[in-house]
């Protein structure tokens, strides 16, 4: 989480955020150094705030890792004092994130769930296809809500959604249901959280910064500072990797993210498999 004295930065995991995070730092850093000296000794001394600062919090997202801080602090987190100013995010392709976070590979150096598990379930482990990893991503969401509501299947993008910007989402996920999905009760639950989209970040950032007294040769940093963090080793033609299985799966268990950020305006086209769409 990063804020700053005109708004705030929730880092969602594999959208561009370690990008986004490093256009502000630089930006950040070039306005302190323009400061007087007087507002440096007094940002040093710490009778002012930072110009930016960075948050690393206890990981509330995924049960296993709670004890593990990271920059990816939640909409629940923010500090109260924060919360009225603007809050941002980048959100990507659902379908596109899927292969993001399975080509990465972090769940190799990670595994989210028990090595009993693994063992039992998934032997080729971790040379794991597309819909074996889909398999595991279901039990991930099974073991996240062994405690909360099992009266609805939901994917590992839709659960993550609600952690990072639903306003209570303890008390969404004990009883969410279809008929909440599927009507605008949401509205009521969800943050205020300006959405900006991985696919074209770097304008969709110069946009957004414009407002906050950026100008275009401070913004350049955007077009200079290249590709971040990006996934090792990934696939030429991903969608290659796409089964008409793991279709469905984004479909059906990530409908909920899918509604929220079509009547948001971005509305992402199902990706096709031998050139049929599959709907």
């Amino acid at each position: 989480m990063i804020v700053t004295n005109e708004f705030v930065m929730l880092n969602l995991p594999k959208t561009g955020s370690t990008f986004a995070r490093q256009v502000l730092k630089s930006l950040y850093k070039t306005r302190y150094n323009k400061l007087p000296f007087a507002k440096k000794m007094a940002i040093k001394l710490k009778i002012n705030k930072p110009l930016l600062q960075e948050f690393i919090l206890p990981n509330i997202r995924i049960k296993k890792v709670k004890r593990r801080r990271d920059q990816h602090g939640t909409y629940q987190q923010i500090p109260a004092k924060y919360k009225q100013r603007e809050i941002f995010s980048i959100v990507r392709n659902p379908y596109e994130r899927l292969l993001s976070v399975y080509e990465y590979k972090e769940w190799v150096k990670n595994p989210p769930i028990s090595r009993e598990l693994i063992a039992q379930f998934f032997p080729r482990f971790p040379k794991l296809s597309l819909d074996e990893f889909i398999e595991m991503s279901r039990m991930i969401v099974e073991q996240e809500l062994e405690s909360k509501s099992k009266r609805v299947r939901i994917g590992p993008q839709s659960l993550q959604f609600i952690y990072m910007y639903f306003k209570n989402p303890d008390e969404v996920l004990r009883t969410i249901t279809d008929d909440y999905i599927n009507s605008d009760k949401y509205l009521e639950d969800i943050a205020d959280i300006t959405f900006l989209r991985q696919e074209h970040l770097g304008e969709d950032m110069k946009s957004f910064l414009k407002p906050y007294g950026f100008n275009p040769d401070e913004l350049r940093i955007i077009d200079e500072l290249g590709i971040v963090n990006e996934t090792r080793n990934k696939s030429v033609k991903r969608n290659a990797l796409f089964t008409s299985d793991a279709i469905e799966y984004i479909n059906t268990e990530e409908r909920f993210v899918l509604k929220i950020l079509r009547e948001k305006g971005i509305e992402y086209v199902c990706p096709k498999i031998n050139h049929l769409e599959i709907l």
